[in-house]
């Protein structure tokens, strides 16, 4: 049975018994390990199933083929970022609101197995070109929905001006991830203060609401070079 194939349909986590449960843990953390040591497109599930005991059948009853392994656990992780993000429980007040919630995300994305995720993923995508579509639609997408949720009620009520708050999103965490993701992600995980974080999300915060400020009432747009001209013979 090809590895990338296999059973068309995974079940879901919730209809499992305790017993499933942990096995399919097990096998998350073994594949999400050997994933991390050797690649993709170097581990065989064969490997997997070595580490993590049981057999190849149960891997394919729960996860369907690699491809579904490897979705399951870019699952686990946007959840664990998504957790921490938290963004129903933030301020409806724009800085304060986007300053926890990127300090929440700031600090998720820069945990030493998230940045070793990151990594493997770079290294990756160019050989395994379906990784781009997983780790964009299932480790990336459900945050930047999550955000522009958040960002959607600030523009209804408002106290930004966002005409489209899935790109906004998008830009925040672009922003939020800056110069101390792109360093750990050549350095691999480095160690880094609550004060440069603190920094960084404050900086991005800025720009952020900056760009998306809501214009002042009677304000228009500022004269072109044409009209200056005009006024000012």
């Amino acid at each position: 049975m090809p590895e990338t194939q296999g059973c068309p349909n995974a079940p879901e986590e919730g209809a499992l018994s305790q017993r499933a449960r942990a096995r399919r843990q097990a096998i998350l953390e073994a594949a999400s390990d050997l994933f991390l040591e050797k690649g993709f497109g170097e581990t065989t599930l064969a490997e997997v199933v070595a580490r993590s005991g049981g057999s190849l059948a149960t891997l394919y009853s729960l996860f369907g083929s690699k491809r579904g392994l490897f979705e399951a656990i870019l699952r686990d992780f946007a959840d664990g970022v998504l957790e921490p993000l938290c963004v129903e429980g933030v301020s409806e007040d724009p800085e304060r609101g986007l300053r926890a919630a990127g300090r929440r995300y700031l600090e998720a994305v820069l945990e030493p197995k998230a940045v070793a995720w990151w990594r493997t993923f770079c290294a990756e995508a160019h050989n395994v070109p379906e990784l781009s579509d997983l780790f964009l639609g299932e480790g990336g997408a459900p945050v930047q929905a999550a955000l522009a949720g958040y960002l959607g009620r600030l523009q209804r009520a408002g106290r930004v001006a966002i005409p489209d708050p899935v790109l906004a999103a998008g830009q925040f965490l672009d922003l939020l991830r800056g110069p101390l993701h792109r360093r750990a992600l050549a350095c691999g995980a480095v160690e880094v203060s609550a004060e440069e974080i603190e920094c960084q999300v404050a900086a991005a915060v800025r720009v952020f609401l900056h760009g998306y400020a809501v214009e002042p009432k009677g304000a228009g747009s500022l004269p072109s070079a044409n009209e200056s001209q005009r006024r000012n013979p």
